[in-house]
């Protein structure tokens, strides 16, 4: 199950609005209409004229609403599937059969609820606006030719509001018939409708394939860096209507829900957003005290001048990953983490950053204790106590050998032995693979060469087969003027460099695919393309190679883009690919696919030129399956 967006805000405080005008006017007018006894009958009355006034003025301010966004067009009647939708509901319903329609946010409404809309905003509203109008001013028309009309008013008033409670009592029922009980009405509250994933496949491809078709006249005869700030616009919107899942927002989410520190910056230096993992590095208990405030809050000088340098190197488009910066506590006190960011988008431009942070703490005061030692600030009896006694840093020294003469309980415990006595007298290439070994002995020569590593991540093969991650630190040891060996420390960094690795390739695929169509590369429903300028595919994603039926991208990068074309249609896509390739970008066009299996199919096709510098080397975009809609077409 997924929830996509419907109901835009206005839609929704609109429907709530007219509800409880609706329930209050029948409220007071069955009172006026002596059914019982609640305000009193000229209370009552002052009560409904006030209510209906209001009505009146929501009525045109929606109308207007309606007009100026095109909503009215969801309320034009069709007879379009209109007998399935009545099957449906006449018995389908009960026996679970599939929905024979779809909602999407250009498509809300069924036949049937269209037919009814219709009804009530034509028909029905109006007839109750003028009866109760001709109520109202009633004694402005006594005597006159009118009065005698007014028992038909007063039938044809009644005869609504109970038509009117009908549909409530109609409407409520039905609302309760989605995949949960009280899912509809949940969606007009928060204007996200739960839908089951075809359901979501199936609107994030009409409404992406409607969105691109309504900016297609606005891109015509601009240049191309406003071309793609008005694709990338149009995205913007689609994520707005729908609320995409895209390889941003995925990131966004596996961040909020982690347990790394994320962040967002916008491009003012101000927090737009933290998780809970950012708030505990912090030391902070309310998200409240955080938003809104400045990323210079309680740094020192120092800080904060390496951190503005970081900020405008993301804002100027750049990412960066790993940097060591030291954080101001809420409670006063002290500590280091690495940070990583990436600029974000909004409308083309960008709006800020965002990224996280991982507590490195322990790592940079274990290097300070060892800064320390090397400056012969504190005796080396003192160094190994501190260090040799840490639950978090594991202590080793290694001859100049290579063998182990000494390690601490914690370096035990991260390498999962039982005993140090396991490890005394082993060599350093333990468990190692020659790629990491090779790695490891171009350290080791240097620190036995009089060099010191102040830092480095290595990868480790513990005792039971398992692999972990730890910082590094290595120093000589002397022995009067002669090196006898080296030492050093680790800090597991495990679940820090799996999840850094895991995000950052993330985050780099995100930076990589910054433009438009990229972006739609890892949106789901979307076949994403790239082509060079000889016409071979250089890349396509999983959703294009499931439209078009081949397994795996192998059997189709290097092939030319004339593969299973007929004449007729090569003749037709080529005349689009020159134009591409001559620097204008193809909107959205329509073609025929022939599939590895034999089979056709139609999609909608956008393309764009991609440029090394200023040559065009090629041409990338996206294309949206329309066979079905092709299909109805035809039987149409």
């Amino acid at each position: 199950m997924k929830k996509v967006l419907i109901y835009k805000r206005y839609e929704r405080f609109w429907h709530w609005t007219q509800v409880l005008i609706i329930l209050s006017l029948a409220l007071t007018g069955f009172e006026v209409h002596g059914t019982y006894h609640l305000f009193g009958y000229q209370r009552a009355v002052i009560l409904h004229d006030n209510l209906a006034w209001s009505y009146i003025l929501l009525i045109i301010f929606t109308l207007f609403w309606n007009m100026i966004t095109g909503e009215w067009k969801q309320y034009v009647p069709s007879v379009k599937l209109i007998k399935a939708q009545w099957e449906y509901y006449i018995s389908g319903i009960f026996r679970h059969a599939p929905h024979p329609t779809r909602k999407t946010v250009y498509n809300k409404f069924n036949p049937l609820q269209r037919m009814t809309y219709f009804g009530l905003k034509i028909i029905l509203i109006p007839l109750m606006v003028l009866s109760g109008l001709f109520y109202m001013y009633f004694s402005v028309l006594k005597g006159g030719p009118l009065e005698e009309s007014l028992q038909w008013v007063s039938v044809l008033h009644l005869s609504g509001a109970f038509l009117l409670l009908g549909f409530v009592v109609g409407h409520v029922y039905l609302t309760t018939t989605g995949l949960k009980p009280l899912s509809a009405i949940k969606a007009m509250i928060t204007g996200w409708e739960d839908m089951t994933d075809e359901e979501a496949q199936t609107a994030l491809e009409e409404n992406l394939e409607v969105a691109m078709l309504e900016g297609r006249e606005s891109i015509r005869g601009v240049g191309k860096e406003d071309q793609e700030k008005l694709f990338e616009t149009t995205f913007e919107q689609v994520i707005n209507k729908l609320g995409i899942e895209t390889e941003s927002t995925r990131i966004r989410e596996k961040l909020l829900d982690s347990n790394v520190g994320y962040f967002r910056i916008n491009k003012d230096g101000y927090y737009e957003e933290v998780n809970d993992a950012w708030l505990a590095l912090y030391k902070c208990s309310l998200k409240e005290e955080v938003i809104g405030a400045h990323y210079f809050l309680n740094r020192s000088p120092e800080a904060r001048k390496k951190l503005e340098a970081l900020v405008n190197k993301v804002l100027s488009g750049e990412s960066v990953t790993g940097e060591v910066v030291e954080r101001v506590c809420m409670d006063g006190t002290v500590g280091y983490h690495t940070v990583s960011a990436i600029p974000y988008y909004k409308d083309g431009e960008i709006a800020g950053l965002e990224g996280f942070i991982m507590d490195v703490t322990e790592q940079v005061k274990a290097e300070q204790e060892l800064e320390k030692k090397l400056k012969e600030e504190i005796k080396p009896v003192d160094f190994y106590k501190t260090i040799s006694q840490s639950d978090k840093v594991g202590y080793f020294r290694i001859d100049k050998d290579g063998f182990y003469q000494e390690v601490n309980d914690t370096w035990v415990k991260l390498y999962k032995y039982d005993s140090k006595d396991e490890i005394i007298g082993k060599h350093y290439s333990l468990s190692r693979t020659k790629e990491d070994f090779v790695k490891l002995e171009e350290s080791v020569q240097r620190v036995l060469q009089g060099e010191t590593i102040p830092y480095g991540v290595t990868r480790r093969y513990c005792k039971d087969g398992t692999t972990g991650y730890h910082s590094i630190t290595m120093t000589p040891v002397y022995q009067g003027d002669k090196i006898v060996g080296f030492e050093g420390f680790i800090v597991d960094m495990t679940d820090r460099v799996e999840a850094e690795q895991a995000l950052l390739s993330e985050m780099e695929e995100q930076v990589k695919t910054d433009n438009f169509y990229r972006r739609m590369a890892t949106a789901k429903g979307v076949g994403y393309f790239r082509i060079d300028k000889d016409g071979f595919y250089q890349d396509v994603n999983e959703t294009w190679l499931k439209l078009y039926k081949y397994d795996s991208k192998e059997e189709i990068i290097g092939k030319h883009y004339s593969l299973s074309r007929t004449k007729e249609d090569f003749v037709k896509l080529q005349e689009m690919v020159d134009k591409v390739l001559h620097g204008e970008v193809i909107p959205m066009a329509e073609t025929r696919r022939y599939c590895k299996d034999g089979t056709t199919g139609y999609h909608a096709i956008t393309m764009t030129p991609v440029y090394q510098g200023e040559e065009i080397v090629g041409f990338e975009g996206f294309i949206v399956d329309i066979t079905d809609k092709k299909q109805k077409e035809k039987k149409s």
